[in-house]
């Protein structure tokens, strides 16, 4: 938004610039001030409209193309069975722990289990859930791992490596 009023002010301030130096060049051509105050003030509107029409053209161009380039976030999940043990909400978190992330949500009651990875010079982080379900003799650990940021292709391998790790940990 700021650019757009930024580029506003500068067509408006280009086309009185351009208005006045054409308004005195004709005043001074024909030796009147009221046809170059006339030629002035059309001449300053005309162009003032032509580069407004062509910076929000451009700019209308820029955003699509910017839109049309981002990449949509794309989750990683596995779904894995895990053996059912009175231990298994320990191990999950000593799991996620051990990504490295940060464990922020422990939820035994309805198997959620929640931790966000670190972000580094290339990646946002991720978030990951453990998500435990089916029969409580016979559970199903459906592992998720969602990039923090926009979706970038290193966001997305890290998650797929992620939910590989904590599925294979989880199933072993």
């Amino acid at each position: 938004m700021h650019a757009l009023r930024a580029s506003l002010l500068v067509v408006a301030v280009g086309g009185l610039l351009f208005g006045l130096l054409t308004g005195v060049v004709t005043g001074a051509a024909y030796d009147s001030a009221r046809v170059g105050v006339g030629t002035g003030v059309g001449v300053g509107l005309l162009f003032g409209l032509l580069s407004g029409v062509a910076v929000g053209a451009g700019m209308l161009l820029l955003r699509r193309g910017a839109a049309a380039r981002e990449q949509p976030v794309r989750a990683q999940e596995a779904s894995v069975a895990v053996t059912a043990r009175p231990d298994l909400p320990d191990r999950i978190v000593a799991v996620l722990r051990a990504l490295p992330a940060e464990v922020t949500d422990v939820d035994v009651a309805a198997g959620r289990f929640a931790a966000v990875t670190a972000a580094g010079r290339r990646s946002w982080g991720n978030d990951v859930v453990v998500q435990l379900t089916g029969h409580r003799d016979a559970p199903i650990a459906r592992v998720t791992s969602t990039p923090r940021g926009p979706g970038r292709p290193a966001d997305q391998d890290a998650g797929l490596e992620q939910v590989h790790t904590v599925a294979q940990r989880l199933a072993g």
